[in-house]
C-alpha cells in the first residue's frame, strides 16, 4: 500500500513538473508585445502624421496615443518616434516575454508651425457663456476666385495666449435686435481678458483652438447680440516664451483703436504668428433661442479673416 502511495506522488509531481516546464516555454516562446504611448510634449494630445519605428516595423498613428507592436521576438531595440514639425525621438527599449509597456510616455516637442495662411472662426455653443472654435487653415484659391476651399492644417501643441474682448452690439444708437450685414457698432464693454482655451478635435479630427468665458465673468446685459474680438497669440517654437507672449498680451489690453493694435502686434512678428479678428451677430446666451449652425466643412466661413500670416486679420463690420 506504502509502494502505492509513493508511486501516485511519483507520478503526480512529475505530472507537475511537466506541466511547469510546458508552461516555461509557452510563455517564452509565445510573441512578444510591446505598448508604448507617444504624445505632444505639452497638449499631451495625439499627433498628426505620426510615424514610430522598431526595427523593420513601422506604426502610422494620428488620432490615438498610444500602440503596440506585436508578435515580437524578445531582446533590445531602438524605438524612433517622429512627425512634421516635430523632434525626433530615439529610445533604447529591452523587450521581455509577454507584455512590456514603457514606464512613461514619449514626448515630441514642436520645433516649427505648419504651413497655413489664414484662420477660420466659428462659434463654439455652450451653455453658460461664449465660445468661438479657431482652425488654421491653408486657402486653396479657386480659378475664379469665388469657390475657395481650406485645407484643415493638423496642428501641435504649442502653448497659446487667446484673449476676447467683448462687447454690446449697437445700430442706430441702441441695441441691435436681430443680426445685420453692415453699419453696426460695439456698445458697452462686457468683458476683457485673456480666456480659458483648449486644443479640440472637431468634426472628424479637424484640429482647433477653443476659446471660452463663462456667463458669470461677462458684464449683465439685456443687449441681445454682442461683438466678440478675439485675440490669438501662437508662439513660433524657439522664439518666443509664454512669458513674452504675456508680455505682449500686457501690451495689447490697453489698445481700443484696430489700427494701432496691428501694428503694435506686427513688431513682433519675428516671435509669434497672430489673429485678430471681430466676430459680430453672437447671441447673448441668455435670449438664445436657436441652436448654432455650423459652417459646413471645407467652405470658407462668412467670419473668416482673409489675409497672410502672421497676422491674420478682421474687424470693422
Amino acid at each position: 500500500m506504502k509502494s502505492s502511495h509513493k508511486l501516485l506522488l511519483a507520478v503526480s509531481g512529475g505530472i507537475l513538473a511537466a506541466i511547469a516546464i510546458t508552461l516555461l516555454v509557452v510563455f517564452f516562446l509565445s510573441p512578444s508585445v510591446l505598448e508604448v504611448t507617444v504624445q505632444d510634449a505639452i497638449s499631451g494630445a495625439a499627433i498628426p502624421d505620426l510615424t514610430i519605428t522598431l526595427g523593420n516595423r513601422i506604426i502610422l498613428g494620428s488620432h490615438a496615443t498610444t500602440h503596440q507592436f506585436t508578435n515580437l521576438s524578445s531582446g533590445e531595440y531602438e524605438l524612433v518616434a517622429k512627425a512634421p514639425n516635430y523632434r525626433e525621438e530615439r529610445v533604447k527599449v529591452s523587450v521581455g516575454a509577454g507584455l512590456t509597456r514603457l514606464p512613461k510616455p514619449i514626448e515630441l516637442t514642436c520645433t516649427s508651425l505648419p504651413a497655413f495662411n489664414d484662420f477660420f472662426i466659428e462659434e463654439k455653443e455652450i451653455k453658460d457663456g461664449v465660445g468661438l472654435f479657431i482652425r488654421p487653415a491653408r486657402i486653396v484659391k479657386a480659378a475664379d476666385e469665388k469657390d475657395n476651399t481650406a485645407e484643415w492644417i493638423p496642428f501641435p501643441g504649442v502653448d497659446v495666449v487667446m484673449a476676447f474682448r467683448i462687447s454690446e452690439q449697437w445700430k442706430d444708437g441702441k441695441m441691435l435686435e436681430a443680426p445685420v450685414s453692415s453699419e453696426s457698432v460695439r456698445g458697452q464693454e462686457l468683458f476683457s481678458g485673456v480666456v480659458s482655451e483648449s486644443f479640440e478635435e472637431i468634426q472628424g479630427a479637424k484640429y482647433a483652438f477653443a476659446g471660452t468665458v463663462k456667463m458669470e465673468k461677462i458684464k449683465s446685459t439685456p443687449a441681445k447680440y454682442w461683438v466678440i474680438d478675439c485675440l490669438l497669440l501662437i508662439p513660433i517654437p524657439g522664439k518666443a516664451s509664454h512669458d513674452e507672449l504675456q508680455k505682449i498680451l500686457d501690451g495689447v489690453s490697453a489698445i481700443k483703436d484696430d489700427t494701432v493694435l496691428r501694428k503694435y502686434l506686427t513688431q513682433y512678428s519675428d516671435k509669434v504668428a497672430y489673429t485678430y479678428h471681430a466676430v459680430w451677430n453672437v447671441q447673448n446666451p441668455a435670449t438664445r433661442t436657436a441652436t448654432l449652425q455650423t459652417p459646413q466643412a471645407g467652405v470658407l466661413s462668412p467670419v473668416s479673416p482673409s489675409a497672410t500670416v502672421p497676422g491674420t486679420e478682421g474687424g470693422k463690420q
